[in-house]
């Protein structure tokens, strides 16, 4: 017996501008939780997320220098997250668990 992964389960990478900022990247539906793991440059920054319906976006988390990696959040449908206020032109790699393995004979 094996595991099989959901297609939504993946590493993501955003990429910051010369302005410390990503554009938004639309999480897979079926992503149940998500959490950015860190980046190429180690610095503070923000995590912001919001859904496709509205341009009002929450700062989710400020991630201090040395921290690393973000809190784990909740996926939902249509949810689109970047980051804000890093270093620029850095990369940031972000987990996302998609549905619940199972497993397959």
């Amino acid at each position: 017996m094996r595991a099989i992964r959901s297609d939504a389960t993946r590493l993501l990478q955003i990429r910051t501008d010369a302005t410390g900022a990503s554009g938004w990247v639309i999480l897979d539906d079926r992503v149940k939780w998500w959490q950015v793991l860190g980046s190429s440059v180690n610095a503070t920054y923000q995590v912001h997320a919001r859904t496709a319906q509205t341009l009002t976006f929450v700062i989710t988390q400020i991630v201090a220098v040395n921290t690393g990696r973000s809190d784990v959040f909740v996926g939902c449908p249509e949810l689109q997250i970047r980051i804000s206020n890093g270093s620029p032109n850095a990369t940031y790699l972000v987990a996302c668990q998609g549905d619940d393995l199972t497993a397959e004979s």
